[in-house]
């Protein structure tokens, strides 16, 4: 891996005041198990309950391991989707299907989550 992505560079997240995770994959290898979260970064993850790519087990289990330690950490669940329900283009056959009342329900938790830092 690049060192970047190996060790933030020291003014990687100046200003950063939150993440929205859009059904974040949290599996094996993924780099987000391994190291610390900033914690003054205000983390929002949405997660797709039964997602058959990015697993909400294996990211729920994160999502808790962080808030335990301290981390500004929340995430709640869209149901009865799949992973993509956001995105129109799916490829044919893929299994990803495009549900525009679920994109609604995501697009008010990002709106949501940008209301939280207005002044």
């Amino acid at each position: 891996a690049p060192p970047s992505l190996k060790h933030l560079p020291t003014a990687a997240l100046n200003g950063v005041r939150g993440v929205l995770a859009l059904y974040p994959y949290s599996g094996f290898l993924a780099r987000s198990r391994g190291h610390d979260w900033p914690g003054d970064i205000k983390v929002e993850a949405l997660l797709v309950r039964g997602d058959a790519v990015c697993s909400d087990v294996e990211s729920a289990k994160l999502l808790e391991g962080k808030k335990a330690s301290g981390q500004l950490v929340n995430w709640s669940y869209i149901d009865g989707a799949t992973h993509g329900f956001d995105e129109q283009n799916h490829k044919p056959n893929s299994g990803l299907v495009y549900d525009a009342e679920k994109a609604k329900e995501a697009e008010a938790v990002f709106v949501e989550f940008l209301n939280s830092f207005a002044v």
